[in-house]
């Protein structure tokens, strides 16, 4: 089941990034460095930043690659009047950490109110870099200066066109301005940190570069990557390695290279098998592109055996099983799993069309005319603007070379349940339901 950029909830297009680091909220003599609060302190410093008042930094001279206006200074752009104090490190690290505050809660949900947290905290990194600067305060400038290119990575890859463009590239200058002061032999877990959201950023930029220069961003991104795992050890660092070798993995994939792309996924699951993103990474590599049925429905198993209410994870299982011919079971689980879907309007479009075409693979031509007509409701519900939440190249591959009832019919379901429009969907499922 190959992904489209809807599903980004579900499989990051952009990378993976590992938490972003913060600083500690009072600055003495030593600052430490620490992740950033929870979500409970997440809104609470955002709910502060919006009620309190606060100083407000000089406005932040934008570069001509940064030049939006939502992004371009911080949100009142006055410097100190008279009267109050000077900026101080400690208002700045709370700028660094209400930063790390609305990048957390910017990605926890999508549209334009993702996009304004982002944005959000784009400003307050640059706020506090008007404190911590390169000749006073070199690790925490390196420190904001990388969680700014974070928060610049994922504006980024949100916005099209040429402003997006310019966002990633000052995204990854942010992070190799932050490897001046991170050096592997004096900082090495943040060197390695770096390291990878650099490969991030440049995996998101190889994404939407032309295809001359894709092939080297690529590479530049797969080095990146592999810097941070000569650092990163799944002993002493098991979440950030496996972060970085999902990351390895997925740029392998964009480099057309799915058998590597698998088998760094394999190893990294053998170490590290609570990594969810790598488990689906792995099922929609094995069904679509190495046509392994038999691998991803073991993966999507092994997976459920620890975690059986994810749901998720077992509708993805429905697409291998059903490519295995396991037709009756297929129909089994699509009706057991209607439940669990609640009102998940894509989970239940994806269970009602398993379920009609296994019926139909099964000659049971009445109770699939039913599944239709539930498949239809579900069809009439979709908002518009809909897109799938997956492609189902993998089914489509296997129906190429199966030998199944009706399966000129089930080859144009999968066809029809991917048309984005809703009247033409509804027209053409009308048609598969005209011939039973």
């Amino acid at each position: 089941m190959t992904l489209t950029s809807r599903s980004n909830r579900w499989s990051c297009p952009c990378g993976v990034l590992a938490p972003v680091v913060g600083v500690v909220l009072t600055v003495g003599a030593v600052v430490g460095m620490v992740f950033v609060p929870g979500a409970a302190r997440a809104q609470e410093l955002t709910e502060t930043a919006s009620s309190a008042p606060q100083q407000s930094p000089p406005p932040v001279e934008s570069s001509p690659v940064e030049s939006s206006p939502e992004v371009s200074s911080p949100s009142s752009g006055e410097t100190p009047g008279e009267g109050q104090k000077p900026l101080t490190a400690d208002w700045a690290a709370e700028r660094t950490n209400l930063g790390n505050a609305l990048q957390e809660q910017a990605r926890r949900i999508e549209g334009d109110a993702s996009r304004q947290l982002f944005a959000q905290s784009v400003v307050a990194y640059r706020g506090a870099l008007q404190v911590f600067t390169e000749e006073e305060h070199p690790r925490l400038w390196a420190a904001t200066l990388n969680n700014l290119g974070t928060a610049l990575e994922a504006l980024g890859s949100i916005t099209q066109g040429e402003a997006g463009d310019k966002l990633l590239k000052s995204a990854a200058q942010s992070h190799r301005s932050a490897l001046k002061v991170f050096i592997r032999d004096v900082t090495p877990q943040d060197w390695a940190m770096t390291h990878d959201h650099l490969g991030a950023t440049l995996y998101t930029m190889a994404l939407r570069a032309e295809s001359m220069t894709r092939p080297l961003l690529l590479h530049e991104a797969l080095t990146a990557h592999r810097l941070a795992l000569e650092v990163l050890t799944p002993d002493a660092s098991p979440e950030p390695w496996s972060l970085a070798r999902l990351n390895e993995a997925l740029t392998l994939r964009a480099a057309r290279k799915p058998i590597e792309a698998a088998d760094v996924l394999r190893e990294s699951l053998a170490q590290y098998p609570d990594s969810r993103e790598s488990t689906l990474q792995l099922i929609e590599l094995l069904h679509d592109e190495l046509f392994d049925y038999r691998g991803a429905l073991q993966t999507a198993s092994s997976w459920l055996q620890r975690f059986p209410d994810d749901t998720f994870i077992a509708v993805r299982s429905i697409e291998p099983l059903f490519a295995l011919g396991r037709a009756e079971e297929t129909t089994f689980l699509a009706r057991h799993l209607q439940t669990q879907a609640g009102r998940s309007g894509d989970l239940q479009g994806i269970l009602r069309t398993y379920e009609a075409a296994s019926l139909l693979a099964r000659k049971q031509l009445d109770e699939a005319a039913v599944a239709l007509a539930a498949l239809r409701q579900v069809i009439e519900a979709r908002p518009d603007g809909w897109q799938p939440l997956w492609l189902h190249t993998g089914t489509r591959h296997y129906l190429l070379r199966a030998d199944l009832a009706h399966q000129p019919m089930i080859t144009r379901l999968f066809e029809v349940v991917e048309i984005p429009e809703r009247r033409l969907a509804l027209n053409a499922l009308n048609g598969i339901a005209g011939q039973l």
